[in-house]
């Protein structure tokens, strides 16, 4: 009778490598599984992330209207009245008409144009200008809310001059407070103002401002007082 070989008999071969078969394919189900999960998951977070930023950028543009939506009524009562005043006499009363219902709606559309779309447009230049981690911290961080202003760990987003800025603390030089505004002086040599509200403290929306970055100097009556300076004059009080 033949001994069996090594590997022992066809049918016990088979079998065996059936087997191996199986498992391994079973393992590759399993990997699948695991990384299909792992994918639908990422995905699920990224799109709760993206519908959150799209969420708040929505929140920023309509306060942002409710901030400047009086100033668009504004200019179109004043377009009427400045047409009205500008009028030549000597014209007729139609054309008299007609001429100051123009020029209030080109006023008044060229205004309300600037609020509703230019404005938001080139603040989404500005955020796309940022880096993902810089962005993400905008659209997505925690942050501080005093009036209609918003202090980020890095960014202080405020509305002015009929545009939403943003402003990093680490770029601000100096600052200035001067009756219903903080002058904020650039390290890039620009000037910007965040103004006070009513019933605002100019003065506590500075220190607010500074304690986001101790190295910005405060100017008062036109003198920078910086940090070792302040500390100079405590020692000398003491």
């Amino acid at each position: 009778m033949p001994a069996p070989c090594a590997g022992g008999t066809p049918v016990f071969r088979f079998a065996k490598n059936r087997q191996r078969s199986c498992r391994s394919a079973r393992s590759a189900e399993g990997r699948s599984a695991r990384t299909e999960a792992f994918s639908t998951a990422g995905k699920d977070s990224k799109a709760e992330i993206q519908k959150e930023g799209q969420g708040r950028m929505s929140e920023i543009k309509r306060e942002y209207y409710k901030e400047y939506r009086l100033s668009v009524i504004i200019v179109w009562v004043w377009a009427i009245i400045m047409c009205l005043c500008v009028l030549n006499p000597n014209k007729s009363k139609p054309a008299a008409v007609l001429c100051a219902v123009c020029g209030a709606v080109v006023l008044y559309g060229l205004a309300l144009t600037i609020v509703t779309l230019f404005a938001p447009l080139l603040f989404k230049k500005k955020l796309n200008k940022l880096n993902e981690s810089e962005k993400d911290e905008v659209l997505n961080g925690k942050f501080t809310k005093i009036g209609l202003r918003r202090f980020y760990e890095h960014y202080l987003l405020y509305y002015s001059s009929r545009n939403i800025q943003l402003v990093k603390f680490s770029d601000v030089e100096s600052i200035e407070p001067k009756g219903n505004k903080i002058k904020l002086m650039l390290k890039n040599g620009k000037k910007s103002a965040v103004f006070v509200a009513n019933g605002e403290n100019s003065a506590m929306l500075a220190a607010a401002i500074k304690s986001k970055n101790p190295e910005i100097a405060v100017t008062i009556n036109g003198k920078v007082i910086k940090n070792n300076e302040i500390s100079e004059e405590k020692e000398k009080r003491e």
